[in-house]
């Protein structure tokens, strides 16, 4: 029965749980090699616009690569034309930054007929794309709501395209699954910078300079975000960068298969059985219990030093 329910599921939910609880106790630090320029409530108030134009994203490329970024990828839609004027600042800024800038690509499924379902691709407009890398910015929760996984990449119109995350970790693989984002990484010691401090020249350089920088919208709404463990809700932009930091801290998990897990608790019940049969019931509860906690604490210590 136990194997059977571990084949099926049934113990997801629980393991789910004691990895957001390994993640809480072992946390480990960021590299500091990626940073976050948010275009936060303060951005737009600096614009007086809803969304940040594309001239601002085009001021922001400039300004970034002046300081000496790395790389810049660009968490927005680019996939629909804006004023002429706004368009055009946008293609010249791409010019200057020589193809160092990542663009998103965004993808999500409509319903076309009862039985059929296809993508919706918003890839940046052709004159963007021409000028800049393509990547994608997807992020799919599980079934009980948070987004534990970020794909490594998508399969469009029949070609790889590599996620945001592969693309500034530096992974080359296979794009077509996805992998867990080591959430035990600190989110609040990653360096986040306002985009509207950057355009007014009030950071030090040093912040950005060498460093990737992932340009993206803060959740700026109450209760606005993604779900995700450890934290409750994110920007995406933020769960972006967290799966960047597991590639770059060679952190992208290898899972135990459902049937080990059982395997475990199965041993455990036969343990009960013939070892603990002449003892007391209090003291095979109280042994068993021990033997769990310090095998926990075993794969605490196996999921942060290793990525399993």
């Amino acid at each position: 029965m136990v194997f059977f329910a571990a084949s099926h599921g049934v113990f997801t939910g629980f393991g789910n749980a004691l990895t957001e609880i390994r993640f809480n106790i072992a946390s480990r630090a960021p590299t500091g090699n990626v940073v976050l320029v948010e275009i936060d409530a303060k951005s737009l108030d600096a614009t007086g616009q809803r969304s940040w134009p594309r001239s601002a994203h085009a001021r922001l490329i400039d300004r970034l690569s002046e300081l000496g970024a790395a790389e810049i990828a660009i968490d927005a839609d680019f996939s629909r034309p804006s004023t002429p004027e706004d368009d055009a600042a946008l293609n010249a800024a791409l010019d200057r930054a020589g193809g160092g800038v990542v663009l998103a690509i965004g993808t999500s499924a409509i319903t076309s007929s009862a039985s059929e379902q296809k993508l919706d691709i918003k890839r940046p407009l052709d004159s963007f794309a021409s000028r800049a890398w393509g990547a994608t910015i997807d992020v799919f929760p599980d079934a009980d709501g948070p987004v534990r996984r970020v794909p490594l990449g998508r399969i469009i119109d029949g070609a790889p395209i590599p996620s945001l995350a592969a693309m500034l970790g530096g992974y080359i693989g296979a794009t077509d699954m996805p992998f867990i984002v080591d959430f035990s990484v600190r989110a609040n010691e990653i360096d986040r910078i306002s985009a509207v401090d950057i355009l007014g020249g009030r950071i030090d350089g040093t912040r950005v300079e060498g460093r990737k920088v992932v340009v993206g919208r803060a959740a700026t709404e109450p209760g606005g975000g993604i779900e995700v463990p450890v934290y409750g809700k994110l920007s995406r932009p933020l769960i972006q960068i967290l799966a960047t930091e597991t590639i770059l801290q060679d952190r992208i998990f290898v899972t135990t298969s459902p049937i080990s897990g059982g395997f475990g608790l199965g041993a455990l019940a036969l343990i009960s059985i013939f070892v603990f049969r002449r003892q007391r019931a209090t003291m095979t509860v109280l042994t068993l219990a021990m033997i769990s906690v310090a095998l926990e604490a075993m794969a605490t210590g196996v999921q942060y030093f290793a990525p399993i």
